[in-house]
């Protein structure tokens, strides 16, 4: 997005996914914001149990079951799809456990869908032809990861940005700044598919953002 921009820095949007330039840190996803993991636990228990718990198919001990939980996906993607890209979507209690997977089999979706027919058929299209297996098992290998990294320096410290949909309903993360300082955060009035919800919002915050910080000229 940036190119060879002169000044390292962090771009960061709400549901975890990042745009970085030369930082030396690695990024993660924690509760809806960009963080950086350093160790083991430093996302909590609870939210490290919510995400692994996301495709863990009830078996009476509440074990990720690789086969079945890929399937799920697998023979409904573009209802996942569709279920999943969405806006204005009523808060519900979910049940625990199986919230991915209670979207592949909503009959359904609810709120709007932020993309057209022609849109979501791309998307479909390439889940069906790669499968979920590789998104899931980035789920499933969190604990590995946080031990991978257990050496880590966690902080970044170049320029940052953080934009936040505010009626996401995944949190906002509380310890941004404990491993993000001096981080700009800017919120938005949308849920969690920020760039798609709120597209020319978004694009002018990054690149306000970006001239403030005298890199516009690598755009």
């Amino acid at each position: 997005m940036v190119g060879n921009c002169p000044l390292p820095i962090g771009l960061c949007r709400s549901n975890g996914v990042a745009t970085s330039v030369r930082h030396q840190a690695l990024t993660f996803h924690v509760g809806g914001a960009l963080a950086v993991e350093s160790g083991p636990g430093a996302l909590g228990s609870t939210r490290r149990e919510q995400l692994q718990a996301a495709f863990v198919i009830e078996n009476g001990l509440r074990e990720v079951d690789p086969p079945k939980a890929d399937a799920v996906l697998d023979d409904n993607a573009s209802q996942f799809l569709r279920s999943m890209y969405r806006k204005n979507v009523p808060a519900i209690e979910l049940q625990p456990g199986m919230a991915f997977l209670n979207l592949a089999r909503e009959k359904e979706p609810r709120g709007e869908p932020i993309m057209t027919d022609s849109e979501l058929a791309v998307f479909a299209a390439a889940f069906e032809s790669s499968g979920f297996t590789s998104s899931i098992n980035w789920y499933r290998n969190l604990d590995r990861n946080w031990h991978l990294l257990a050496d880590v320096n966690p902080i970044i410290q170049q320029p940052k940005l953080m934009i936040y949909g505010d009626r996401d309903p995944v949190a906002k993360s509380e310890n941004l700044t404990d491993v993000v300082p001096n981080v700009d955060v800017v919120n938005l009035d949308c849920g969690h598919w920020i760039q798609q919800e709120k597209p020319v919002e978004t694009n002018q915050t990054i690149l306000t953002w970006l001239k403030e910080h005298d890199v516009g000229t690598a755009l």
